[in-house]
């Protein structure tokens, strides 16, 4: 939509050498309304910027062959995995991260679905961005933390991670997957 910012500034003419007599008051006067002389001493300025509105074509992405666990994400990604510890007591919580980075919307990156071992329990994930605000498309690295515990003592081999998004590139989703 178009924007629109009326301005009115009243500037002295006198000449005050110790304080400043420039003041910013910001809805104190009353606002457009405000009827009252001012200061004879100074002078109004009134301006008006505006701008046009802006129209943005959206397009779709192909619904063909569209993921079952696709979430939105759109960009070039790269996932890695890896155990804060390889080697836990019973019942001492862990921790699996999950990082994901490149380029895209970062935005849609929710947290990869994971199938943890029978004896295992897992936990909803913490999120912690590392992202360049300045580049476009946005860039850089979303790390998921999942806490985890297991009861049973033994040796467990965690799934890989899989995760699904439609690179723009290509134009075709793709599926990364860690070790």
């Amino acid at each position: 939509d178009p924007m629109e910012v009326h301005n009115k500034v009243e500037l002295s003419r006198s000449q005050v050498n110790r304080k400043t007599e420039q003041k910013i008051v910001e809805g104190l006067l009353g606002g457009d309304d405000d009827d009252s002389p001012g200061n004879p001493d100074a002078e109004v300025y009134e301006t008006t910027v505006a701008t046009e509105p802006i129209t943005i074509n959206v397009k779709p992405i192909a619904a063909k062959n569209e993921p079952a666990h696709f979430n939105g994400a759109i960009g070039r990604f790269t996932i890695e995995a890896t155990l804060e510890k390889t080697e836990l007591g019973k019942n001492e919580e862990g921790f699996l991260v999950v990082t994901i980075k490149g380029k895209g919307n970062f935005t849609q990156l929710s947290a990869p679905s994971l199938v943890w071992p029978k004896g295992i329990e897992g936990f909803e994930p913490s999120v912690k961005d590392f992202l360049d605000k300045t580049s476009v498309p946005l860039s850089g690295e979303r790390s998921f933390r999942y806490a985890f515990v297991s009861g049973q003592p033994g040796t467990y081999e965690l799934p890989a991670v899989s995760y699904e998004y439609y690179d723009a590139d290509s134009n075709r989703y793709k599926t990364i997957s860690s070790k």
